[in-house]
């Protein structure tokens, strides 16, 4: 079998470029299709789909915060009132690993091992200031049952990641969380919230274009540039792939 090349460009490691990666410089950066992974910022077009053990390809999304209103109306975020939600500078302590713990029991596919991996790669060190990271936690009385993670641009939110308690599940936390960010970003007068990637030919992501595809745009390489999404949906994404591209030319 011939292997098959994926191509990735990565800016890696920041620490050894001492580039700050926060107000505008943040903005940029996702501004032109790039995202963090732990200490990096990163692109690709392609990612592995664990569940079904396939290449599938992928396109980075952003949501328009100018399009969205009345958050605090929607069904998700009336019924998660009674808990209380803190925002912090980002920090990693022994309780918010253990519920990471706990929220990877039910997972089909193998995340970061660790909170402080994800974020910062394989060092067991405290995390470099490169970002203006923030975390979200939310409490059940004193009960922690769900945190998020995401960093701050001059006009910008980069999700980093979302996990909760898998006894909460049915309050559909991490979108939760997703609004939350949304709503602040709002209040901030920002521009754009930013969840990450959606998959071709997979439904792992799909929670990203919440929580209306009217607000999300898709980032198209071709064209460099980023495009509404309802525009192409899913399917009208196929002929801008790189595996299209690499089995059919």
């Amino acid at each position: 079998m011939n292997p098959i090349f994926i191509f990735v460009q990565i800016t890696y490691p920041l620490f050894k470029l001492m580039e700050l990666i926060k107000g505008a410089v943040l903005d940029n950066y996702l501004e032109n299709g790039y995202y963090r992974w732990n200490r990096t910022i990163f692109t690709d077009n392609i990612c592995h789909d664990d569940i079904n053990n396939c290449l599938v390809d992928v396109f980075w999304l952003r949501t328009n915060l100018s399009k969205l209103s009345n958050l605090k109306e929607l069904s998700i975020y009336k019924k998660n009132k009674k808990f209380t939600v803190h925002i912090f500078d980002g920090f990693i302590d022994d309780e918010v690993e253990e519920l990471y713990q706990q929220y990877k029991t039910n997972l089909k596919f193998e995340p970061s091992k660790t909170v402080n991996q994800c974020l910062n790669g394989n060092s067991e060190t405290l995390p470099l200031a490169i970002f203006d990271t923030k975390t979200i936690q939310i409490r059940d009385g004193k009960k922690l049952i769900a945190a998020s993670y995401f960093d701050l641009g001059a006009k910008t939110i980069m999700d980093i990641t979302n996990f909760y308690n898998p006894i909460y599940k049915k309050y559909s936390l991490s979108k939760y969380m997703m609004l939350l960010k949304m709503q602040l970003g709002i209040d901030n007068n920002m521009d754009f919230y930013y969840p990450g990637y959606i998959a071709l030919n997979s439904t792992l992501f799909d929670y990203k274009i919440f929580p209306t595809e009217e607000a999300v745009e898709v980032f198209i390489p071709d064209y460099n540039k980023w495009f509404p999404f309802a525009q192409f949906g899913k399917e009208g994404l196929t002929k801008y792939g790189v595996l299209t591209e690499m089995l059919f030319g």
